[in-house]
């Protein structure tokens, strides 16, 4: 059973030749094209849209489902707008086809991305018409689903080392592939974005002043920036580090001071080992920065299990002697005290116990990785 969901259906247009207009264009597109798999439609207020997944034959999604609608719309009219759905699950065996007459292409938008995933658009009041599903042939067809351009961008998820792209988007993996033509699957890096449905990869590139607009767009206080760490060749699964992060960071944050309206604050974090402290020029940040959040809660970890001068023990990592170690460093680096935030680790912590009858100081926790439940 497809459905032709009619949304206020009692009050017909009397001229509807434009709405059969612009279907009569889709139906046109599909008959004599292979490759496009979402098409909008646009005269005044009358909008429509279409999606058909990658394994229908446009030519069958033309001549049956759009011509369906469109004998639909010249038996009983349109009031506000009227579509055709099919969604099996799989977005590449999905279709739909819908026209509105009050111009509301976002929610067009919407419904062709609900399409896309391979889901049915819900509606109240709504009444069905029977089509026939053997009418649409099946056909699997090589090629890349392309996107149409006025689309906004797709909807998306990062790569993560280790987790299925295509579970993480909840679809299949035949359809993530569809829809990221010319990406190579088997050479993906983590953080990575890939398209879970139809639209435009989302330009992740830096924009120009983001920081400054941004603060001035929602009308902030301040700006904090965490950069953990400048410099640093042991972070895993992180690469890309240099000798020149730390000078570049500070030209970054010169730059972003000179912008940004009078009255608002601008701060970094900063760490509280000289091994990742080294890379920062600290002095001179400060002299452009509001106050730096140190930190002295981050003194201790889960990293501490490879570490073996501190060693993998569960006693307190709140350590006072260490704190005030960190505070004649970065003061003799010559950031002035009253430029510091001292973090304190306050907050819980979760580890799993070597042993669990141990209830002394030297207790110790599992690792390298964390084996805490989450």
């Amino acid at each position: 059973m497809i459905n032709i969901l009619p949304m206020f259906d009692n009050i017909l247009i009397k001229n509807y030749e434009i709405t059969v207009t612009g279907l009569q264009n889709l139906l046109n597109f599909y008959s004599s094209n292979c490759q496009d798999i979402t098409q909008f439609y646009v005269n005044g207020n009358i909008v429509g849209a279409s999606f058909a997944g990658q394994m229908i034959q446009n030519h069958a999604f033309a001549v049956v489902v759009i011509q369906k609608l469109i004998d639909e719309v010249k038996a009983n009219g349109i009031s506000s707008s009227k579509f055709i759905q099919y969604c099996p699950g799989d977005p590449a065996k999905s279709f739909g086809v819908i026209l509105d007459t009050t111009g509301n292409i976002s929610a067009l938008r919407s419904y062709v991305k609900s399409w896309s995933k391979g889901r049915c658009v819900s509606s109240s009041g709504t009444s069905s018409v029977t089509l026939n599903t053997w009418s649409v042939s099946w056909l699997g067809k090589s090629g890349n689903a392309v996107a149409d351009p006025n689309l906004p961008t797709c909807d998306y998820v990062r790569v993560v080392s280790g987790q299925d792209t295509a579970t993480a988007c909840g679809i299949t993996g035949d359809a993530i592939q569809l829809y990221n033509p010319g990406v190579n699957f088997n050479n993906l890096q983590p953080g990575q974005p890939v398209c879970c449905s139809v639209g435009k990869p989302p330009d992740l590139r830096p924009k120009p002043n983001a920081d400054a607009t941004f603060i001035n767009t929602y009308n902030l206080d301040g700006v904090d920036f965490d950069w953990e760490y400048p410099g640093a060749t042991d972070m895993p699964g992180v690469g890309g580090r240099g000798p020149n992060d730390g000078s570049n960071y500070l030209k970054f944050l010169i730059y972003l001071k000179s912008i940004i309206p009078p009255g608002k604050t601008m701060s970094i974090a900063a760490p509280a080992g000289y091994w990742y402290l080294k890379n920062f020029p600290i002095a001179e940040m400060s002299s452009y920065l509001d106050y730096i959040v140190y930190m002295t809660y981050d003194l201790h970890g889960q990293w501490d299990y490879t570490i073996p001068s501190t060693g993998p023990y569960l006693r307190s990592h709140v350590n006072l002697t260490e704190t005030i170690d960190s505070l004649v460093m970065i003061t003799k680096a010559g950031v002035p005290s009253n430029k510091i935030l001292v973090g304190i680790g306050s907050y819980g912590r979760s580890f799993r116990q070597t042993d669990p009858n141990c209830s002394e100081p030297t207790c110790t926790f599992t690792g390298p990785e964390s084996g805490a439940t989450p």
